[in-house]
């Protein structure tokens, strides 16, 4: 039950983290939720180390150092916690806020008007890129098929 709850916890904070400010905010305030909340840890900028595998499965290394912004609240006794990539401490507040409802009785609104919301513009965009990738793939198996078709015509 509690892995269940975490797994769920960690893709909606990787939906918050990956999100577009613009967007999330709009979305955010659309619902109009009350903000009692108390910080327990500011937003504040640091860094993280990034790391990246050779080909997509090799060895790891270390790839580069990246900006985030963190930060931790508590609201209604439950502590949200906001991370994002970038120097946004409006971003990492809003992540933190829905952090918090989504483990509260407005788990439903939250999730339904924000989270699925957001996954959904963030699938569009994957679907996207794919199509744009899919319309510049070169089948070399025909082309190889072609010119052995040439080559017997030639003999």
């Amino acid at each position: 039950m509690k892995s269940e709850f975490l797994k769920k916890r960690k893709k909606w904070l990787s939906i918050l983290s990956q999100s577009d400010y613009s967007q999330l905010s709009s979305l955010y305030s659309d619902l109009k939720l009350a903000d009692n909340y108390e910080w327990i840890k500011k937003p504040e900028h640091s860094s993280v180390m990034v790391r990246g595998r050779i080909g997509g499965i090799g060895s790891q290394f270390n790839f580069g150092e990246i900006t985030i912004t963190k930060c931790v609240l508590l609201l209604n006794e439950c502590m949200g916690y906001g991370y994002v990539q970038g120097r946004s401490f409006d971003k990492a507040k809003i992540a933190a806020l829905c952090d918090a409802h989504l483990q509260s009785s407005l788990y439903n609104l939250v999730m339904e008007n924000i989270i699925q919301k957001l996954e959904k513009k963030k699938s569009a965009e994957i679907d996207l890129i794919k199509n744009q990738m899919a319309s510049t793939r070169v089948d070399f198996f025909a082309l190889d098929t072609q010119r052995t078709k040439n080559q017997k015509a030639d003999k």
